[in-house]
């Protein structure tokens, strides 16, 4: 979606960079994390279909026409570009993902919610 939703990200004070990786490439980086297990997903329905869906359309991994992929493509993107750090995302930070008022990140601690 580009820019779309940059000014929603930063809102929340998200920072939200465009990929310079095709779909197809994300998820070529990401399938190695997964298969070594390296990463451990959410238990999302939707995620889960949508991963489990992907196809191989001509050359490049892709959703099959008519589906979608916005969970697939944010999961891949955020854990292929991700190495240097770990992530966890904790039920206290999916609580407070559904809270309007929810404290914003810092710079000191990005990834805590």
């Amino acid at each position: 979606a580009g820019l779309t939703f940059r000014a929603d990200f930063d809102s929340h004070g998200i920072r939200y960079e465009v990929s310079a990786r095709s779909k197809h490439e994300i998820y070529e980086a990401f399938e190695p994390l997964l298969t070594a297990s390296e990463v451990e997903l959410l238990d999302v329905p939707k995620l889960q279909e949508q991963l489990l869906t992907l196809v191989w359309r001509g050359t490049k991994i892709d959703h099959q026409v008519g589906d979608h992929d916005d969970y697939a493509n944010a999961c891949a993107g955020v854990l292929a570009a991700s190495r240097r750090q770990p992530w966890v995302i904790t039920d206290a930070a999916i609580a407070a993902a559904s809270v309007p008022d929810r404290r914003r990140p810092t710079p000191a601690d990005p990834y805590r919610f």
